[in-house]
């Protein structure tokens, strides 16, 4: 049940995105890092780090894309590499869990990594050309997976003037939505907002703010075979909007007071407080889900017999002067041997401050807003 908020449309930065990964807490993977997606028969084994300090840095060369990884799948939820390209990516809720040949997560890796996928869906690097790709050859190399929708950010570069002169920067990004609206159903491309035609108030905010998560994009009927709409989705467009309110571009005697790094970290932190929304009342079905931004970690579902919660958030802001991007991941929840053994090589290997919940014979591990972020990334595109 994951989800994602994000809008083109502020002053300040081309891209602001913030996005809740949930799973179940057992599925291996690896932080955000960057990395090239191997081939079938490699293994990802780089060593994550935890960033404590953040100073922008170039991205390395041969590592073209800052991703988690899921190990079992090979693929992720969520990324953005070197050339400003960001993809996220949500199952569709559907009644019956079917077999599939290819995890939703090959489609972010192959707009993200093109070049390491084997055999490419698409010859170009344009997103229109990706899409068309995906829509006409229904049965490309990853096209059995179940129902998605992903989400595709493509960046629109502009001159604007540097210290050293001018520089093409990624002022404006073009967004395209694909999905199956369903494992059983034909790819379709929806345009979202064209970057020749950005909503941007030089004066004024006003915002689109737009939400993704499990149900059928343009749908009255979701994949439960539900009517009523996802709660979540329009209470995180509306906490968006109020988060970035205050941003605006007008005279601010705080603002001015602060540097633009203050400003992105107190951003960071409202739009993690975003993730962390509940509604009033407890989670006892998947239905429920459709509620809550954030999925506490939880064995009480009947239809889900193991543990299962939001794992993680993410934060990404691109500047819109100068294509500075910060990313941050944060640890929600996890799990861990209860051993005092493994719990201590299992904090000493990410470095992470948890509030520790003993329940049965596992630790669920629900982090805290003071807790140390498992990652923090600023680099220029």
């Amino acid at each position: 049940m994951c989800v994602g908020f994000w809008t083109l449309d502020h002053p300040e930065w081309s891209l602001v995105l913030c996005t809740n990964r949930d799973e179940f807490l057992d599925r291996p993977s690896q932080p955000a890092q960057w990395h090239s997606f191997p081939p079938k028969h490699e293994s990802f084994n780089i060593t994550a780090q935890t960033d404590t300090h953040c100073k922008p840095q170039s991205p390395p060369p041969m590592e073209p894309v800052l991703s988690g990884f899921d190990i079992q799948a090979r693929g992720t939820w969520f990324g953005i590499n070197q050339s400003g390209r960001v993809a996220l990516i949500t199952n569709i809720a559907e009644p019956h869990v079917t077999a599939h040949t290819v995890s939703r997560g090959a489609w972010v890796a192959a707009y993200l990594d093109p070049i390491h996928q084997a055999p490419p869906l698409h010859e170009s690097d344009d997103l229109s050309e990706f899409v068309r790709g995906a829509v006409t050859r229904p049965e490309g190399p990853i096209s059995d997976t179940g129902g998605f929708n992903l989400l595709l950010l493509e960046p629109q570069r502009s001159i604007v003037d540097g210290l050293e002169g001018p520089l093409r920067r990624p002022t404006a990004f073009n967004a395209t939505l694909l999905s199956n609206t369903g494992s059983e159903t034909p790819i379709r491309g929806r345009t979202i907002r064209s970057a020749s035609n950005p909503n941007v108030a030089s004066t004024n905010i006003s915002l689109t703010c737009e939400g993704l998560s499990n149900g059928v994009d343009q749908s009255e009927i979701d994949g439960l075979g539900l009517r009523d709409p996802w709660k979540k989705i329009s209470v995180g467009q509306q906490l968006l909007a109020d988060a970035l309110a205050q941003y605006g571009p007008g005279p601010s005697d705080t603002r001015q007071s602060q540097s633009m790094e203050e400003l992105e970290d107190q951003l960071v932190e409202e739009l993690m407080s975003l993730l962390s929304y509940r509604a009033p009342l407890p989670i006892n079905t998947v239905r429920d889900m459709r509620d809550n931004i954030f999925v506490p970690a939880s064995l009480s579902i009947p239809s889900i017999p193991k543990w299962y919660g939001t794992c993680l958030s993410t934060v990404v802001l691109v500047r819109r002067t100068t294509g500075e991007v910060l990313f941050v991941e944060r640890d929600r929840s996890a799990l861990v041997p209860r051993s005092d053994n493994a719990l201590a090589a299992w904090r000493a290997a990410g470095g992470r401050t948890f509030d520790e919940a003993l329940l049965e014979e596992q630790v669920v591990k629900h982090a805290t807003r003071q807790s140390l972020v498992r990652g923090v990334r600023r680099f220029p595109l």
